[in-house]
């Protein structure tokens, strides 16, 4: 049976992010392979299916950043499980197809979530997602895992590698750390 995992913000072929972001990478080459390399590790089936929520790969010059040289496809064919990419904002020149900007699934019990780059307190956001949803989003790196977003009574989810070992999520997992965080930020009853 296939398995789903989600992940984001690989930006394959940067340097500039290892900085930014403090990755624990002594290069962009050998973060690309650590990524691919866990991909393949928790996703190892034909069957699974690996759903990246934005910004694959930098690809040539990228806003100040010379990423990869060869194409980001290549590092697609090296993933065994199928690998299915959401627009992110790093990702419109990098020559790896999207499937859109967004999409709609569900997720175990949670049968109304939305999933896209941006979280829903980003204008970017706007029409990816509705008010209540459960929203699984990269873009904010390693700035929180969970946020709740009051204006929109929207739960978001931050599936991207920098604050889950760099590694992709199941929904397994992702479903446990929701129903975790809703128990934890239920009203107490007196």
């Amino acid at each position: 049976m296939a398995k789903i995992f989600y992940t984001a913000d690989w930006h394959l072929g940067s340097s500039k992010v290892l900085e930014v972001y403090n990755r624990p990478f002594k290069s962009a080459e050998y973060m690309n392979k650590i990524l691919v390399k866990n991909c393949n590790l928790y996703a190892p089936e034909k069957s699974d299916i690996v759903i990246h929520v934005g910004d694959f790969a930098c690809f040539k010059k990228d806003r100040d950043d010379y990423g990869l040289s060869e194409t980001p496809n290549n590092f697609v064919k090296l993933l065994r499980a199928n690998f299915i990419n959401i627009e992110g904002n790093h990702d419109s020149h990098n020559k790896v197809k999207s499937i859109g900007r967004y999409m709609r699934t569900s997720l175990g019990p949670f049968v109304d979530v939305s999933v896209g780059h941006y979280p829903s307190s980003d204008p970017k956001a706007e029409g990816t997602f509705r008010k209540g949803d459960i929203r699984l989003c990269g873009h904010v790196h390693n700035n929180w895992k969970y946020f709740f977003d009051k204006d929109h009574l929207v739960l978001n989810v931050n599936v991207g590698v920098d604050v889950w070992d760099f590694r992709p999520i199941s929904e397994d997992e992702l479903v446990s750390c929701i129903r975790k965080f809703m128990n934890l930020n239920k009203p107490k009853e007196n």
